[in-house]
């Protein structure tokens, strides 16, 4: 991990456990990494409240509820372990961070502010038009936000032969 005096620029990163955020990261470390960066490593745990039909019991729901927000939890700490490992692998000097909030977008702006961060660095899901026009979007809500720079890295088109040397290299490293 960099010393804050040697940290010349904090990129933040927000990661789950999809092929599309693997590709924005693996593209970070290729291609935009530079000494004196410290890599900030998100992962946002959305609690899903699910009524049943018939409601709750009271006792019931706050057992429900704390089971599923200690599962995500449990599947962020793997997520951002294995990144973690990814990083000392690339020598990339990075810190990891787990929140727990059901608003994604606004969390990443938090986090950013928190940290002081220069670049967002994120991934598209590709979700298509429609239903980011009804959705919106993580990404599309983080640039409208941000008060820094945001890349955007897209979800892969299969069909483009310079993705698939692209993946293959970045397999290879």
């Amino acid at each position: 991990m960099a010393s804050e005096s040697n940290v010349d620029r904090v990129v933040l990163l927000p990661v789950d456990g999809s092929a599309h955020c693997e590709r924005a990261f693996k593209w970070y470390i290729k291609r935009i990494m530079k000494p004196g960066d410290k890599l900030v490593l998100l992962h946002i745990v959305q609690p899903h409240y699910i009524t049943p039909p018939g409601g709750f019991a009271m006792d019931q729901a706050a057992v429900d509820i704390s089971s599923n927000v200690n599962e995500g939890i449990a599947a962020g700490k793997k997520i951002l372990e294995r990144y973690s490992q990814m990083c000392k692998a690339a020598h990339c000097p990075h810190v990891i961070s787990l929140h727990i909030d059901s608003s994604v977008g606004n969390t990443v702006i938090k986090v950013a502010e928190e940290h002081k961060a220069s670049l967002i660095v994120i991934a598209s899901r590709g979700i298509g038009k429609a239903r980011r026009t009804i959705l919106g979007g993580v990404s599309h809500y983080v640039i409208l936000h941000s008060g820094v720079p945001v890349l955007v890295v897209p979800a892969a088109k299969r069909s483009s032969a310079s993705f698939v040397s692209e993946v293959e290299s970045l397999e290879n490293e």
